[in-house]
């Protein structure tokens, strides 16, 4: 209802919106992101400039015209909520050169689809950099290197002992 109370508002005092809402040019959302950064002097750009875009793509418009407002946004802070015992949502803005990086790293780990499986590249990314740094992970794999695991041979013999006299040009007694 908030946001239904915002764009009425908006509406009142441009009634360019109201139009375009009607017309099916913004969604109820883009005016919602309009509503806090419309005046008198941008109205005539800032409006047609959302027209037919996502609420995502009128943030960007929005935060293009006024950088300053960027910072100020709820949109750009990083929200972590609680969804059960066991999962989260995340919100993370972040900049191009982020966002490109996790797309090369999709591409490396065989991640085929970022965006539909950003929870596996994630986790993925994070496997690897906790291998490479966490001390603990490195000392575990010290002491592994230090007891390295038997032979493949070797385990078969522990595992079947009766096999182990029998061999090749072996001696077999008659029965």
């Amino acid at each position: 209802s908030y946001l239904r109370c915002q764009v009425a508002g908006i509406c009142s005092r441009f009634p360019a919106v109201l139009a375009d809402l009607g017309a099916g040019k913004i969604s109820l959302c883009v005016a919602g992101k309009l509503a806090p950064r419309l005046s008198e002097k941008n109205q005539h750009r800032l409006l047609p400039a959302c027209h037919g875009k996502t609420k995502q793509e009128a943030e960007i418009i929005i935060a293009k015209e006024n950088p300053a407002s960027l910072g100020k946004s709820p949109a750009n802070k990083t929200v972590i909520l609680p969804l059960n015992e066991d999962f989260f949502a995340v919100r993370l803005p972040m900049h191009k050169n982020l966002l490109a990086k996790l797309q090369r790293c999709a591409e490396l780990l065989g991640v085929a689809s970022m965006q539909a499986q950003l929870p596996e590249l994630l986790e993925k990314i994070t496997d690897i950099a906790l291998a490479a740094k966490d001390p603990a992970i490195k000392a575990a794999k010290r002491t592994a290197r230090k007891n390295p695991r038997p032979s493949k041979a070797e385990h078969m013999i522990k595992a079947v002992p009766f096999l182990t006299g029998i061999g090749v040009g072996a001696q077999q007694t008659p029965p």
